[in-house]
């Protein structure tokens, strides 16, 4: 995943995973998380790779960039085909 907010900004990223599983029931998994920090230009990046990569799970993306005591936070949603 890539993005962009403020120069320096740091930025709280986290992914959780949840799927339907055989006989009904919804399994959740966190994924990923890290800290990091955009460069001068306010760009970041980082990648996750699933465990089990089933197809129809849903990944719910939190980011939350800080700078200057303002936080600024985004959510998306992923599903894995």
């Amino acid at each position: 995943m890539q993005g962009r907010t403020a120069s320096f900004a740091t930025v709280e990223a986290k992914v959780d995973a949840s799927t339907q599983a055989p006989g009904g029931f919804s399994v959740s998994q966190h994924v990923y998380s890290q800290t990091l920090q955009a460069d001068a230009n306010g760009n970041f990046s980082f990648s996750f790779s699933p465990r089990f990569p089933i197809p129809g799970t849903r990944y719910e993306v939190s980011l939350v960039s800080t700078k200057a005591g303002v936080a600024s936070d985004s959510r998306l949603t992923l599903y894995q085909r």
